[in-house]
């Protein structure tokens, strides 16, 4: 009975190395392809590794250009004149005599480059559109010159208060109108 026994434990060591040796390949051809696996990604990354090295390197070599060059902008002070004048403030007052409105209207110009904005109503540059800038000249003049809307005419004109006269001015045509005198009207209401 001793050669059966010997006999079975050969065939059950048969098969446990049998079992073992085919665990072992298994387990040696896994590990190969993992080895091969971080060898292909060690590469990969090794050659992303050198292609940075040599973006680097380039970028280096055109800071190194860019350092010895003299710098491509020059500060220059330059006087830059104002191209409009700020106005000062002068105590408005009405005008002392019918001669100095007439000086002052007989001066003054409408310039319609100055007032492109300007342009109430349908047609710009109208009656209202210069009543409206002849007043406003005659503020920063420093006098005293009032807006008048004729509301049956439909037009628009500018006044001026001087001693107890009331002058009414047409400011496309810088006519001038005493229509106030003393204590009583000149012309119909």
């Amino acid at each position: 009975m001793v050669t059966g026994s010997i006999a079975i434990g050969a065939l059950i060591s048969s098969a446990v190395w049998g079992s073992f040796l085919s665990l072992s390949q298994n387990k040696v051809k896994n590990l190969q392809r993992q080895s091969d696996y971080w060898k292909g990604t060690a590469e990969y990354y090794q050659a992303k590794v050198a292609t940075i090295e040599s973006i680097v390197a380039q970028l280096n070599s055109q800071i190194e250009y860019l350092e010895s060059q003299p710098p491509a902008i020059e500060f220059v002070e330059v006087e830059v004149p104002v191209p409009v004048e700020i106005p000062t403030y002068v105590e408005p007052r009405h005008f002392q005599s019918l001669a100095e409105l007439e000086d002052w209207v007989n001066d003054w110009t409408f310039y319609r480059e100055e007032y492109p904005w300007y342009m109430f109503g349908d047609s710009p540059y109208d009656c209202d559109d210069f009543s409206i800038v002849m007043v406003s000249d005659a503020a920063l003049d420093g006098y005293i010159l009032g807006l008048v809307v004729d509301t049956e005419r439909h037009h628009a004109l500018v006044c001026a208060v001087i001693g107890n006269d009331i002058v009414f001015i047409e400011p496309q045509s810088k006519e001038i109108m005493t229509v106030y005198q003393g204590e009583r009207w000149i012309v119909d209401k």
